[in-house]
C-alpha cells in the first residue's frame, strides 16, 4: 500500500506540474500575444463601438499619435476600455521607462467604467528619453488587470518631416514625400492623420502641435473642429508653424468659415481646366514639365487678402492664383487652389517646389530653447537659494570613510602594535571628530523653512486670447516631506527635470544610495501632483507649462528697410517691463523707453555686426551641472537663464538666428504669476518672470541681410592637435596647422537654406600670430591659394588677452555648386603661408556664416500680392 500510495502521490505531483506548466504556457501565450498586439506599430485598431464579451474586461492602447512622435514631445495617449465584467471606479496609470528604470512623473487619469460600457480615455505624456511605457487600469487601489500593458516606443529621427493631415483620404498626400526627397534625399517623411468625424480627437494642449513640420487641411468639416483646437491651430502658426489649406472641390466646405478667415483669402467658385493649361499659367516651362493635356482637373478661384503673397514661379498668366501664403507671427498659412484627391499638378516640378518651400519655411523658425534653459536652471537654482544640494552618494562615501578609518583601519593599526585596548580609546576620538565635521559641514546651508523658487517665461502671442506660461519651479523642504501640488492656471502639464548633483555629476534620481521617487501627475479638470517627496534641505525641481488669459498686447509694428529697423511699440499689457530689448537676427538690441511707448532705431550696420571675439567662458561656469559653491547672485542667475533660453541648439555660444522677432524683458513685479500651490506656507526665495512677446516686422527694399552661423568640422581622419576654442567661443575650430600639411574642413549648410542660392557664404579664419607673421588662408576643395588671394578680404588684427589675432574673411559666392549632395557640406582647405614663419606653424580658429538677403520674395518662390 505504501508503494501504491507513493506511486499515486508521484502521479498526482506530475499531473499538477503538467497542469501548472500548461497554465504557465497559456498565460505566456496570452501575454506574448498581448505584447505583440500592443507593441507592433501596425497593429489593427480595435472597434471602439464593439463591447467586450460577457465577463471580460478588455483594455487597448490606440495607435494614433504614439507611433509617430518626436523625442521630448508631448503626445496624447488614447486608452480604450471595453468593460463587460464589473463596475470600475478608479484610475488609469501610465508609467514611462528608460530601459527598465521608471521615469517621473507617472501619468494618472480618473476613470468611471460601468459594466457594459465602451469608453475612450486620453492622457498626455512626455516621451522624453522613453523607450517603453506601462499602462494599468485600477479599480480603487486594486489592479483591474493581471499585468500592465507594455509598449515599446521609439521616436522618429529629429531631422525627419512630420505632418498632421486632416483629410478623409490621407494617402492622397503621398506626393509630399517627393518634396521631402527633393529637399534632402533619404530624409524621412511621416504622416499622422484624422478623418471626417475624428476632429474632436485633436489634442487639447498646444505643446502637442509643436512637433509637426506642417498641418495640412484637406477634405474635412471645419465646423467639427472645437473652438479650443481652432485657437491652438492659430497659436501653432504664431509660434512658427505652417498650415496648408488645400481647396479644390472642398471650396464649398470652407466658404464663410474660420478656415477662410485664418487663410486670409476669399474663396470663389470652382473652375475646370486641363492640367497642362493650368501648369502653363502658373509655372515656367521647366517647372511645368510633367503636366498632361488629357488630364482634367478642377481648382478654386481664390483672392488673396491684404499683406498676402502669391506664387512666383513663372507662368504666362498674371491673374491666376495657384497658391498664397499669409504670414502670422513667426509662421505662415498657405492656401493651395487644388485639392489632393484630384492629383492636379502632383507630377510637376513647380508643385513640388512649392511644397518644398513650405517645409523650409517651417524650419527657418525656432522656439526658444526651453529644455536647455530649464536644465541649466535646475543646476543653478540651489546655488542662488543658498542651499548646496549634495548627492545621496556623499552620505555613502562619508559612512564608508568612517567605517574604513574609524573601525577597520583603527583596529588593524593597534592590533599590529599589540595594543588593541587603545583602539577603543581612538574610536571615541574618531567618532567625535566625524560627528563634529558632520555638524559643521553636513548642515551647511540647512533650510530653516520650506522655500519655493521660480523662473517663468510668459509668452504673449499676436492674436491668441491666451498666453503660454512656462515655469521652472524649485522646492526646498525644511524636513523630509511629501506634497500634493495644485495648479491655479488652466491646462497644466508637469515634467520632472533631471538635474545633476554638484559633486559627482550624477543624476539626482540615480544616485548610489537609491533613487528619488516617481510622483504621480493626476490629469483632468482638477489636475494635481501627488506623492511629491522632497528630502530635508534638498531641492527638487519640476517644469510646469500652463495657460493664462492674455493680460494685453504689445501693439504697433516695426519696419526693416535700407536704414535699419525702426518703429514704435506700445505696451498695453499692464505689466511693467525692465529694460526691454528686441531679439532678432541672433542679436539683442535695446529699445528707447518713454513710459509705455518703446521706440526702436537700429541701423543695418549694428544688425549685421557680431562680436567675433565673443567671450563665452561664463557660459561654461555651470556646464554639466557643476558649480564651484557659494551663493549665486539672482541677477547673474537671470542673465544666464536668458542666454540659455535663446541659445542655438547646435552651438550654445550664439543666439539662434531663427528665434524671433520678439520684444523681451524681465517683469518688474513682486507678485509674479504663480504656477504651483504647495498647500502650505512657503517662503518665496527667487522669482523672475521673463516676458517674450511676438512682434511684426515689415520688410522693405534695402533691408539688411540675415546672418546664419554654420557648423565647421574636420574629417575624422584629420583630427589631431585640436585645442579648446579660446578666441571665438562655442564650437569654433581651433587647430594646430602646419603649412606643408593642409587641413581639410567641412562646412555644413542647413537643408532649409540649400535652395537659397542668392545667399553668400563667408568663412572667417582667425590666426594666432604667436610672435610671428603667420597667416592662414581658406580656399574650397579643387581650388588653390590663388583663389584665396582673389576672394579674401582685408585682414584685421585684434588683441585678445594680450595675444594678437589676425582675422581674414573669405567669400564663397558659388557655394551652391560646391555642396555635396549627400552630406550638404562645402569642403575646404586651410593652409598657412610660408613667409618666414617658424616651421610653418600656426594656431587657427575657423567660423563660417551664411548671409541671406532679406526680401519679400522668400527666396524667389513668392511675391507680394498686387490687387
Amino acid at each position: 500500500m505504501d508503494v501504491i500510495g507513493a506511486m499515486n502521490m508521484q502521479r498526482a505531483q506530475i499531473s499538477g506540474m503538467f497542469f501548472r506548466a500548461r497554465m504557465f504556457v497559456h498565460r505566456m501565450v496570452c501575454v506574448t500575444t498581448l505584447f505583440f498586439i500592443v507593441t507592433t506599430p501596425s497593429f489593427a485598431q480595435p472597434d471602439a463601438s464593439s463591447a467586450a464579451p460577457e465577463g471580460q474586461l478588455l483594455v487597448d492602447v490606440l495607435p494614433q499619435f504614439i507611433t509617430t512622435y518626436r523625442e521630448r514631445s508631448w503626445v496624447p495617449v488614447d486608452v480604450l476600455v471595453r468593460n463587460n465584467k464589473q463596475d470600475i471606479s478608479g484610475t488609469i496609470d501610465i508609467t514611462m521607462f528608460t530601459g527598465e528604470d521608471p521615469r517621473s512623473p507617472a501619468y494618472r487619469l480618473p476613470v468611471e467604467s460601468p459594466k457594459g460600457s465602451v469608453k475612450r480615455f486620453r492622457l498626455y505624456c512626455n516621451f522624453s528619453k522613453a523607450t517603453a511605457m506601462n499602462v494599468m487600469l485600477y479599480n480603487g487601489r486594486r489592479a483591474a488587470l493581471p499585468d500592465p500593458l507594455r509598449l515599446t516606443s521609439r521616436p522618429i529621427d529629429k531631422n525627419d518631416v512630420l505632418a498632421l493631415v486632416l483629410d478623409d483620404e490621407p494617402a492622397d498626400y503621398g506626393f509630399v514625400f517627393n518634396a521631402v526627397q527633393e529637399m534632402s534625399p533619404g530624409l524621412g517623411y511621416h504622416r499622422e492623420s484624422l478623418r471626417i468625424g475624428e476632429m474632436s480627437q485633436l489634442p487639447e494642449f498646444p505643446q502637442c502641435f509643436d512637433a509637426y513640420t506642417m498641418i495640412i487641411l484637406g477634405k474635412f468639416d471645419p465646423m467639427e473642429v472645437p473652438e479650443r483646437q481652432r485657437e491652438l491651430l492659430l497659436r501653432y502658426v504664431e509660434h512658427g508653424g505652417v498650415i496648408v489649406l488645400c481647396i479644390g472641390e472642398n471650396a464649398q466646405r470652407f466658404k464663410g468659415t474660420w478656415v477662410e478667415q485664418l487663410a486670409g483669402v476669399a474663396i470663389g467658385d470652382v473652375a475646370a481646366s486641363n492640367e497642362a493649361a493650368l501648369a502653363g499659367d502658373v509655372f515656367g516651362p521647366d517647372l511645368a514639365q510633367g503636366a498632361r493635356d488629357d488630364k482634367s482637373i478642377v481648382y478654386a478661384r481664390i483672392t488673396p487678402g491684404s499683406g498676402a503673397f502669391i506664387q512666383s514661379l513663372g507662368g504666362s498668366a498674371t491673374n491666376v492664383v495657384l497658391a498664397t501664403i499669409r504670414p502670422i507671427g513667426s509662421g505662415h498659412v498657405a492656401t493651395i487652389a487644388v485639392d489632393a484627391a484630384g492629383k492636379a499638378l502632383h507630377g510637376t516640378a513647380g508643385f513640388i517646389a512649392l511644397w518644398r518651400n513650405l517645409i523650409e519655411l517651417r524650419e527657418e523658425a525656432a522656439e526658444p530653447n526651453y529644455e536647455f534653459a530649464s536644465w541649466q536652471a535646475a543646476n543653478t537654482l540651489p546655488s542662488a537659494t543658498g542651499i548646496r544640494v549634495y548627492p545621496r552618494s556623499s552620505v555613502l562615501i562619508y559612512l564608508g570613510l568612517y567605517f574604513a578609518v574609524g573601525i577597520v583601519g583603527n583596529w588593524i593599526f593597534w592590533s599590529l602594535l599589540k595594543r588593541r585596548e587603545m583602539a577603543w580609546v581612538c574610536l571615541v576620538f574618531i567618532s567625535f571628530g566625524f560627528t563634529a565635521y558632520a555638524l559643521v559641514y553636513g548642515t551647511a546651508g540647512r533650510a530653516k523653512a520650506t522655500e519655493i523658487s521660480q523662473l517663468e517665461v510668459l509668452r504673449l502671442p499676436l492674436e491668441s486670447p491666451t498666453a503660454k506660461l512656462r515655469s521652472t519651479v524649485g522646492i526646498v523642504a525644511a524636513r523630509s516631506s511629501r506634497y500634493n501640488l495644485a495648479f491655479p492656471n488652466a491646462y497644466p502639464l508637469v515634467s520632472d527635470i533631471d538635474s545633476r548633483s554638484t559633486m559627482m555629476g550624477m543624476p539626482q534620481n540615480d544616485s548610489l544610495m537609491g533613487r528619488m521617487n516617481v510622483f504621480q501627475f493626476m490629469q483632468g479638470p482638477n489636475a494635481a501632483v501627488n506623492n511629491f517627496s522632497v528630502g530635508a534641505s534638498e531641492m527638487r525641481i519640476v517644469q510646469v507649462e500652463s495657460e493664462i488669459a492674455t493680460p494685453g498686447k504689445i501693439e504697433g509694428g516695426l519696419t526693416w528697410d535700407a536704414e535699419g529697423i525702426h518703429g514704435e511699440l506700445r505696451n498695453n499689457t499692464g505689466l511693467k517691463v525692465r529694460n526691454p530689448f528686441l531679439l532678432i537676427n541672433g542679436q539683442q538690441h535695446r529699445v528707447d523707453i518713454n513710459d509705455n511707448t518703446w521706440r526702436a532705431n537700429i541701423p543695418n550696420a549694428a544688425l549685421a555686426a557680431r562680436d567675433r571675439m565673443q567671450d563665452v567662458s561664463n557660459r561654461y561656469m555651470m556646464n554639466f551641472g557643476y558649480y564651484g559653491g557659494g551663493t549665486m547672485d539672482v541677477g547673474q542667475l537671470k542673465d544666464q537663464y536668458l542666454k540659455d533660453l535663446f541659445a542655438a541648439e547646435r552651438n550654445t555660444a550664439f543666439i539662434d538666428e531663427r528665434i524671433g522677432p520678439y520684444v523681451c524683458g524681465w517683469l518688474d513685479s513682486t507678485n509674479p504669476i504663480k504656477s504651483v500651490d504647495l498647500g502650505e506656507p512657503a517662503q518665496e526665495r527667487v522669482f523672475g518672470t521673463l516676458l517674450i512677446a511676438d512682434v511684426s516686422i515689415d520688410l522693405a527694399p534695402g533691408a539688411g541681410v540675415r546672418r546664419i552661423e554654420l557648423d565647421v568640422d574636420v574629417p575624422m581622419g584629420n583630427r589631431n592637435q585640436q585645442f579648446p576654442p579660446q578666441y571665438y567661443g562655442g564650437d569654433a575650430l581651433s587647430y594646430s596647422v602646419n603649412g606643408p600639411e593642409p587641413l581639410p574642413v567641412l562646412i555644413t549648410i542647413p537643408r532649409n537654406y540649400l535652395s537659397r542660392t542668392d545667399a553668400t557664404l563667408v568663412v572667417d579664419v582667425y590666426t594666432l600670430e604667436q610672435g610671428n607673421n603667420a597667416q592662414a588662408v581658406f580656399y574650397p576643395k579643387d581650388a588653390d591659394e590663388n583663389w584665396a588671394k582673389e576672394h579674401g578680404g582685408e585682414s584685421t588684427a585684434e588683441n585678445q588677452s594680450g595675444q594678437n589675432v589676425r582675422i581674414t574673411a573669405f567669400t564663397v559666392a558659388d557655394w551652391a555648386s560646391r555642396v555635396t549632395e549627400d552630406t550638404h557640406q562645402v569642403e575646404g582647405i586651410i593652409t598657412v603661408n610660408q613667409n618666414g614663419i617658424r616651421q610653418g606653424f600656426a594656431r587657427v580658429d575657423v567660423r563660417a556664416r551664411l548671409l541671406i538677403p532679406q526680401t519679400q520674395f522668400y527666396g524667389g518662390v513668392w511675391k507680394p500680392w498686387q490687387s
